[in-house]
C-alpha cells in the first residue's frame, strides 16, 4: 500500500486541531501536523483575498484518501477547501509500517 500526505489549509488553529484530532481518533490518519499560521493570497468570487490560514498535514494510506477527504469536508468552514493528496515516493520502512498499523482498523471499514 502507498503512503500519502494530505494537505489542507484551515481558517484558524482551532479548526485545524478539530479536524486533525477527529481524523487521528477515527484512525483515518496516523498523524496530523498543525503548522504555524501563514499568509495566503487568492482569487475568490471576483476579488483578491488576503487571509491568515493554518496548514494541516495528514499522513495516511492512499486507500483511505477518499474517506479522509470526506471527513475533512464535513467540519471544514471553507466552501471550497483545498484538499491536496500527494503520494510519498520514498518513506522509511518502519515509519510506513507504523502508518499502516495505525490505520488498519479504518481500512477494514472503508
Amino acid at each position: 500500500m502507498d503512503v500519502i500526505e494530505v494537505w489542507t489549509n484551515c481558517a484558524d488553529r482551532a479548526e485545524a486541531r478539530r479536524i486533525g484530532d477527529a481524523l487521528v481518533e477515527e484512525r483515518l490518519v496516523a498523524s496530523a501536523n498543525v503548522y504555524a499560521e501563514i499568509e495566503s493570497r487568492y482569487h475568490w468570487k471576483g476579488e483578491v483575498v488576503a487571509a491568515t490560514e493554518v496548514p494541516l498535514l495528514l499522513k495516511t494510506t492512499a486507500a483511505l484518501g477518499d474517506a479522509v477527504e470526506a471527513r475533512i469536508r464535513a467540519p471544514h468552514s471553507y466552501e471550497t477547501p483545498a484538499i491536496l493528496r500527494r503520494r510519498v515516493d520514498e518513506v522509511n520502512d518502519d515509519y510506513s509500517a507504523w502508518i499502516f498499523a495505525e490505520t488498519t482498523e479504518a481500512l477494514r471499514e472503508h
